[in-house]
């Protein structure tokens, strides 16, 4: 990592350099600006370690052969992470690596950016969104391309949400705007499959690790409306919140604002993992 003359905390790594985010540029023709060619991350920091760095990296780096984008010099980036936090100063927060394709025939952009976040208080309020029709097998890159998420988003804080659930055509209810979707029916898990319509996340897949090795039966099988209406127990999962309850899917079900016995047992499990796995010497 090239050091800065004089670092502060408003800097970001681009291309292996540290600039200040002032100085942070990509040309105005970048196809990650003309057509949102280009992919993200972010990811959980905690103790200044970037959590699952490695399954988010895999993540990006399939992605991008999937749908044709640049070889990104990912691990250059994660290599830098864990470094580029400790100038940054930051303990506990969000780390993004943003990557954009590039100006025709130019070279392709890679940065780090960090920041503080903490994970949202309390359980989520749920709302049905909109109808999502992606070309087949889209839904499961995180490209630079998010405004139907924003405007989904949106709508739901305007009906008194925390998070929209995107429907697919045939009624299947897929993924928030931001985060997977598990029911609790009978002491059961259900979850949407990874059938290219939802985003394979990260920690979906260590929800996954920790029911089955805490022997909760489980499925990834397509949900909707009336599987809502019957869940016992549903919840969201996200990079920054974590395993989070919902006390309410608007229209559809109600459920007990204290978070029901599978929901608390896993969420509990998933924060010993974080803590387990980002253990080492502190710093900040």
């Amino acid at each position: 990592m090239t050091p800065a003359a004089s670092v502060t905390s408003d800097v970001v790594w681009l291309d292996g350099r540290i600039v200040p985010a002032s100085e942070a540029t990509v040309p105005l023709s970048d196809r990650g600006l003309t057509a949102g060619e280009g992919l993200f991350e972010t990811i959980r920091v905690c103790g200044g370690i970037p959590f699952r760095l490695e399954s988010h990296v895999a993540r990006m780096r399939e992605s991008a052969r999937a749908l044709g984008l640049p070889a990104w010099d990912l691990e250059g980036a994660a290599a830098a992470a864990t470094p580029f936090l400790r100038l940054r100063g930051l303990s506990e927060g969000k780390l993004k690596i943003l990557a954009t394709a590039g100006p025709p025939g130019g070279r392709p952009t890679v940065a780090l950016l960090a920041e503080p976040a903490s994970a949202p208080a309390g359980p989520a309020v749920l709302a049905l969104g909109p109808v999502r029709a992606l070309p087949p097998g889209l839904g499961a890159h995180k490209t630079l391309a998010r405004l139907e998420h924003r405007l989904a988003q949106e709508g739901a804080v305007a009906a008194g949400a925390d998070e929209a659930l995107f429907l697919a055509p045939d009624g299947a209810v897929l993924e928030g705007t931001r985060t997977n979707l598990f029911l609790v029916r009978g002491g059961s898990l259900a979850t949407p499959p990874l059938d290219g319509r939802i985003l394979p996340g990260i920690t979906r897949a260590v929800v996954l690790e920790l029911v089955r090795g805490a022997g909760i039966p489980a499925e990834e099988a397509p949900l909707c409306r009336e599987d809502l209406a019957r869940a016992d127990e549903s919840f969201v999962t996200g990079t920054i919140s974590g395993v989070r309850a919902a006390s309410e899917i608007l229209g559809v079900r109600r459920f007990d604002p204290v978070p029901g016995p599978i929901t608390a047992r896993l969420a509990t499990l998933f924060n010993e993992t974080v803590r387990r796995e980002t253990a080492g010497p502190r710093w900040g």
